[in-house]
């Protein structure tokens, strides 16, 4: 008999054991349940207000309200700084707001996370443009060119923009010849 109660003991034991890491284990999985539910709430919180902010910033520049549609791109920055075309969208707002430096910046940025980001090439042109560097402009813009896909419209605004850059930098060469020759 004291065999007998000896294994019904151990059985006894084993059995609570098992009973009692089914309830740790229970718990520990919905404790880890709850971590995961949290992590997706936050997550779906911050796409809802991504979307918001980028909705609103979508249509401050349809608007052409830019000082307004930066701070809806910037929002979004404050989330996450990893979405190129919020980049490229807040370079758009500063451009118009004749802020080129900072829109240039915001241009690289995108094409940091993102290197066939089309239009961060063509925005960036622009900004090279009016800072003066017409190589970097039209550098940036061939970039554009190449990357963009067929059909785009802007292509042949940026073809333009090439043609334009283009000639300006030919023609001192033309006016010092025929100066020089005109003195002669």
């Amino acid at each position: 008999m004291n065999d007998k109660t000896s294994i019904r003991n151990r059985q006894f034991f084993l059995a609570a054991l098992v009973l009692i890491g089914m309830i740790v284990m229970g718990g520990l999985f919905q404790l880890y349940m709850d971590y995961i539910k949290k992590d997706v709430d936050s997550t779906v919180n911050q796409n809802s207000k991504i979307d918001q902010h980028f909705n609103a910033g979508i249509d401050y520049m349809l608007n052409k309200q830019f000082s307004q549609a930066a701070i809806e791109w910037q929002q979004i920055l404050l989330i996450t700084k990893k979405i190129p075309e919020v980049h490229v969208n807040l370079g758009f707002s500063l451009i118009e707001e004749k802020n080129y430096q900072q829109a240039a910046d915001h241009f690289l940025t995108a094409m940091d996370l993102n290197a066939f980001q089309a239009n961060a090439y063509y925005g960036l042109a622009v900004c090279y443009e009016k800072l003066g560097d017409l190589k970097a402009a039209m550098g940036s813009m061939r970039s554009y060119i190449h990357l963009s896909k067929e059909g785009d419209p802007f292509v042949r605004k940026a073809r333009s923009a090439l043609w334009e850059w283009e000639n300006p930098l030919d023609q001192p060469i033309i006016k010092n010849q025929q100066s020089t020759e005109s003195n002669q």
